[in-house]
């Protein structure tokens, strides 16, 4: 009796929910990722030829730098660590989780730990010693992996895209001074329904979940004259926390899905609306934040810089590494 033939598998459509997340500058281990490129960033200015593996962990009033540099140039460290630490806006801390004036750092008057030796002799002989520009190794193995997306123009996924525009635009409007009481640390996550059709393309349908959290001065109470420092203007006050949600709606969430264009061209504000759960804030109120809030760690945010290739060998990051490194070669 002959057997009956396979029945071909036909693709059909269906939607699927897909989330992406980011922090913001103050994150603290995003600000630990900044620190270790700054560090980077001084030997490579220098010494082009430097061997850089910095990490940097934070945890309240600190920050440690630790790892192995070979390099010709001359550095600072305090300064270095100092300085991203302003940069982003971490200007003050008290030891007490009952403040609302702590920003849970404070550029001046930090802890600098410093932990720095050269690269290993024997991980050196195996990279770059006795070799030409054109025949450089690695100092370690790892698996990295990737893709390109034709959802946006600059071929990342969308929900990324999202999540990581948002935070910038967080950032963007607490430094312009248009929402001077939000306060470095914060955090963005954007869920999108999609449908998947026959071929195998994706199409967004609406944003399904919005999630923003970001650190904020005291409602009702905090003052702009002491929660931002140098500033001369009129006095103002924080808004109410309700006042402070509506404001980050429509300068943040707004603004910046009209300022996304979807491959049909239209903005990506035509995505949101009445059927997106919105989430600013969930926990309540966000005053605490930075390394007093969490300890921060390099490379614990991985895929928020690096989506298009990481290295899986126990955490790679790209912050910190000189080109030698698969981390960072292999974007």
């Amino acid at each position: 009796m002959a057997a009956e033939p396979a029945q071909k598998k036909v693709k059909t459509t269906r939607t699927f929910l897909f989330s992406s997340e980011s922090v913001n500058e103050g994150h603290p281990d995003k600000l630990c990722d900044q620190v270790s490129d700054a560090v980077l960033d001084a030997c490579l200015r220098e010494d082009p030829k430097s061997k850089v593996a910095c990490e940097t962990c934070t945890k309240d009033n600190m920050v440690m730098v630790a790892g192995e540099i070979t390099t010709q140039a001359k550095l600072d460290y305090d300064k270095i660590v100092r300085g991203v630490v302003l940069q982003i806006g971490f200007d003050s801390y008290v030891d007490d989780l009952s403040s609302v004036d702590s920003k849970g750092l404070c550029d001046k008057t930090c802890e600098v730990l410093v932990r720095i030796n050269k690269q290993s002799p024997d991980i050196a002989c195996g990279v770059h010693v006795g070799k030409d520009d054109m025949d450089v190794g690695a100092g370690d193995q790892g698996i990295m992996f990737g893709y390109a997306s034709d959802e946006t123009s600059d071929c990342m996924p969308l929900t990324h895209s999202m999540a990581t525009r948002l935070g910038k635009t967080l950032t963007d409007v607490r430094k312009s001074g248009e929402c001077w009481w939000l306060r470095p640390d914060g955090k963005t996550q954007v869920t999108i329904e999609y449908l998947q059709h026959a071929d195998g393309s994706v199409e967004p349908k609406k944003i399904h979940t919005v999630v923003i959290s970001t650190q904020h001065a005291e409602p009702l109470k905090a003052v702009r004259s002491k929660e931002c420092a140098g500033y001369k203007g009129p006095e103002m006050t924080a808004p109410s926390m309700e006042a402070m949600n509506k404001e980050i709606e429509e300068k943040v969430i707004r603004r910046t899905l009209q300022n996304i264009t979807l491959k049909n061209g239209q903005p990506a504000l035509t995505l949101y609306g009445s059927h997106t759960h919105l989430h600013i804030n969930p926990s309540g109120k966000f005053i605490i934040g930075g390394p007093q809030g969490d300890a921060g760690l390099t490379g614990r945010k991985i895929i928020i810089d690096t989506y298009g290739g990481w290295g899986a060998h126990g955490g790679g990051a790209f912050s910190g590494k000189d080109p030698t490194k698969v981390d960072r070669s292999a974007a």
